[in-house]
């Protein structure tokens, strides 16, 4: 084999290592961005049920508890500001 074909097999040979480095490259970004994802995820996913939790029991101690006076007379207020702000 002459040397300038041995030239341009190496130099074949290098393109396609480093075509096999970048595709290596990217399959690991992307496994890691999918990592990060998963996990953000599972973050928001225990944030919603807290959020569910929380508000279940908040529910539950309403009817349990009923509403005072007050607070009844406040919602009465908000209703009407909005309806007001609805009409208008």
């Amino acid at each position: 084999m002459d040397e300038k074909k041995a030239d341009k097999l190496q130099s074949d040979l290098n393109i396609s290592m480093m075509f096999l480095k970048a595709v290596e490259e990217v399959k690991a970004q992307e496994k890691e961005r999918d990592r990060r994802m998963r996990a953000k995820a599972a973050e928001t996913a225990k944030r919603n049920r807290k959020a569910a939790e929380v508000e279940a029991a908040y529910r539950e101690y309403r009817r349990l508890n009923g509403y005072t006076a007050e607070e009844q007379e406040e919602a009465r207020r908000e209703l009407l500001e909005t309806l007001k702000k609805c009409n208008d």
